[in-house]
């Protein structure tokens, strides 16, 4: 019992290793691949990957890419992306 209550207790003070680095939202754009969702991952400091799936008013609109800081650090900072993906619309 007190091993499982140490167990417990460790676990609840342990940092967790994503915390700060994997980011999720609903939104709308073609970042979230028309009306849908995006997850952010940040791998490493200065380097963003994501990808959004969504609904693009008449299929499946989805979208990968990459952002990178141009001056990290910063108060503000402007960033390029580079993305793939597909969101076109047939009427």
């Amino acid at each position: 019992m007190l091993a499982m209550l140490a167990n417990a207790l460790g676990s609840a003070c342990a940092q967790d290793p994503l915390a700060d680095k994997v980011y999720f939202g609903f939104g709308v754009g073609l970042d979230h691949g028309g009306l849908g969702v995006r997850i952010d991952v940040r791998p490493v400091e200065h380097l963003g990957v994501f990808g959004g799936v969504g609904w693009a008013l008449g299929g499946l609109g989805w979208n990968a890419g990459l952002h990178v800081p141009i001056l990290p650090g910063r108060g503000v900072s402007p960033y390029i992306t580079g993305m793939y993906g597909y969101n076109t619309v047939y009427v």
